[in-house]
């Protein structure tokens, strides 16, 4: 059974950029689903959009849309056939599904493929 993948923007300026979502932010991720990290990281493939974090941008982190949209065309075909969350509006709109609702899987985008998009993951639970 292919595991289920999460789809994170970009390493932060200290996480391993060839280990997704296995910092602070993975941290956070295992915490909501109620696991450890190791069980975390052995449950659910992780990637990036982009593979180094693209600085910032008033607020928030940039996320050069053309380029987020042309990573988001390579990695298409890890969508298939499988469940996928997307997290953040940003990624949402590399694959243009920015306008769904939260936490709804969308079985729209291929066969047999769910997504959902849900939150950045906050800097504090």
């Amino acid at each position: 059974m292919t595991r289920p993948l999460i789809v994170g923007q970009a390493p932060s300026r200290r996480s391993d950029p060839r280990e997704p979502l296995s910092g602070r932010s993975g941290e956070r991720l295992a915490v909501l689903c109620g696991l450890g990290m190791p069980s975390f990281l052995a449950r659910f493939e992780r990637v990036n959009l982009l593979d180094e974090f693209p600085g910032k941008s008033g607020k928030g982190d940039l996320l050069p849309r053309e380029v987020a949209r042309f990573a988001a065309c390579n990695l298409t075909g890890q969508l298939r056939q499988r469940r996928t969350v997307l997290l953040g509006l940003g990624v949402a709109r590399a694959f243009h599904l920015h306008r769904r609702p939260l936490f709804e899987w969308i079985d729209e985008i291929g066969d047999g493929d769910a997504v959902a998009v849900g939150p950045a993951v906050a800097d504090r639970l």
